[in-house]
């Protein structure tokens, strides 16, 4: 009778390589892109300060940190190859990494305290530095498949400890729900009602975190459709309130309120009310000393939206005209702040049915963007492809 030998347990790497199998598995066993790990400093300063690793305080320390930046990458590739050498890890030979889920159980003992609070920042800072902001069109399904994976895998492993460390990675994947087609606006409602319940535990009600929240929980609403703006506009009245009783008037952020709270009333049939809370906001704003440009421009473009669902056509594309011609005046026609704004004016021309002015305006937004010089800025490659898919839908709609 024979018996089958066990597999041998990999064996202990070394202190660098065993710090990057700390923030490897953190991320799951579903793979991610290799320069996750090898472009980020982050990661680098983490393998740097695990144990056995003496200091250098001071002026040394400083300019070493300098030097160094230059081997960063090589030292995180070392220690990869000595983790798939060792079987922890493996590769698919398109830069994709594996973690093991065997190695994931035999692992050495995993991080604790503060120490698996440094690995959780620093593997939620290098998932959010890594995330493309406007991936192409032919790579963003795959790429968000894949962050919005390794996002859920931390946060599972990380519990609140993540909450403590980088909400901005959270916000980055709510934020990603929404223009993906993978996941529906009842999804992304749902993320962002859970997040909200996770902040407010962990940070308090009246945390920016948890305010930021549920502005975002607003936006989700919103996007479920019109029948959703009356429940939209009653969140954002009680956001209102709340912020109104933790910051001063003119507060960016409770602007940001009164804005998304204005668009909620118009898609709610309450345009005309909409209306006139918005301009109120634009004076409350002035007499607070806030600057009218680009300060206010968020509130000049839901009023322009609750002017047009008023009826009022030509004062909604006015105010659009308007802000393309600061914005060029003020910064160029090229410049992120004029994009924006010249997407906005393309937009309306379509709501307002003007199709052939819009599909005009959303070719130059193209070809404009396609000028700039390459590799684009995230900011014009996002408003060149939101300039595609009008195109493609006004086209579609022409049969």
């Amino acid at each position: 009778m024979t018996h089958e030998r066990p597999a041998p347990e990999p064996a202990a790497p070394s202190r660098r390589a065993r710090a990057l199998l700390d923030i490897a598995a953190l991320l799951g066993t579903g793979g991610f892109p290799e320069d996750l790990l090898t472009a980020s400093g982050g990661i680098f300063a983490y393998l740097d300060a695990a144990p056995g690793q003496p200091r250098i305080p001071g002026l040394a320390g400083r300019l070493r940190d300098r030097l160094r930046k230059r081997t960063d990458a090589g030292a995180v590739h070392a220690a990869l190859a000595e983790l798939r050498t060792l079987g922890y890890v493996a590769g698919d030979g398109s830069g994709t990494v594996f973690v093991h889920e065997s190695a994931r159980r035999n692992m050495p003992a995993a991080p604790d305290g503060e120490a698996f609070a440094r690995a959780v920042a620093a593997a939620a800072e290098a998932l959010h530095d890594h995330w493309p902001d406007a991936p192409p069109a032919d790579e963003r399904a795959e790429a968000d498949l894949t962050m919005l994976a390794c996002t859920a895998a931390l946060s599972e492993a990380a519990g609140d400890t993540l909450l403590e460390q980088n909400t901005d990675l959270l916000f980055a994947a709510g934020h990603r729900m929404r223009e993906s087609p993978q996941y529906s606006a009842e999804q992304e409602a749902e993320f962002w009602q859970r997040l909200q319940d996770d902040c407010e535990r962990v940070s308090g009600a009246d945390s920016e975190d948890a305010f930021g929240v549920r502005e975002q929980l607003g936006g989700a609403l919103l996007a479920r459709g019109e029948q959703w703006a009356e429940t939209a506009a009653r969140h954002y009245d009680l956001l209102l309130a709340d912020r109104s009783s933790a910051v001063a008037p003119g507060d960016e952020e409770l602007l940001a309120t009164r804005a998304n709270r204005g668009e909620a009333l118009a898609r709610a049939g309450r345009a005309e009310e909409a209306v006139a809370d918005l301009e109120a906001a634009l004076a409350e704003a002035a007499d607070h000393g806030v600057p009218p440009w680009p300060w206010t421009a968020h509130l000049r473009s839901r009023l322009a939206l609750a002017h047009r669902l008023a009826g009022r056509l030509d004062t909604a594309l006015a105010l659009r005209m308007e802000e393309v011609e600061t914005a060029e005046q003020r910064c160029g026609r090229t410049s992120g702040q004029a994009l924006y704004a010249r997407l906005d004016l393309a937009c309306e021309l379509r709501d307002t049915d003007l199709t052939e002015d819009a599909a005009e305006a959303f070719r130059e937004l193209r070809e404009d963007c396609g000028r700039l010089p390459a590799p684009l800025d995230p900011l014009p490659r996002r408003v060149s492809e939101e300039a595609r898919r009008a195109l493609e839908g006004l086209e579609h709609a022409a049969g």
